[in-house]
């Protein structure tokens, strides 16, 4: 069985049809400016599960950029958390002492 044709240009206009087409089992071959580019197809289950990640080529950038990443996350946080609690520093220690006081009687 030979595998539907469909343009590039069709693919950008029905896309949510080309991809119901593809997933009840459908081949098709891509084409543009008249020549087969690429050939779209379902997945075998396999394919479809979740793959590992590849270990970085270049550690030390990786490394780098996480621990960017990390500190950008940590900022967000805080800055959510300061803008949704408005507690001060002086307050936060003596609800602190107090809960220890409390904690030290039993």
């Amino acid at each position: 069985m030979k595998p539907n044709s469909i343009t590039v240009r069709d693919i950008r206009i029905n896309l949510d049809e080309i991809l119901s087409r593809i997933a009840a089992g459908e081949h098709l071959v891509i084409t543009q400016h008249g020549k087969p580019v690429a050939e779209l197809h379902p997945l075998r289950p396999e394919e479809g599960r979740k793959r590992e990640v590849p270990p970085p080529r270049h550690p030390k950038r990786a490394a780098i950029m996480g621990e960017y990443d990390r500190q950008q996350r940590l900022q967000a946080m805080a800055s959510a958390m300061n803008a949704a609690d408005a507690t001060t520093m002086d307050e936060y220690r003596a609800e602190t002492a107090e809960w220890e006081e409390l904690a030290s009687r039993q």
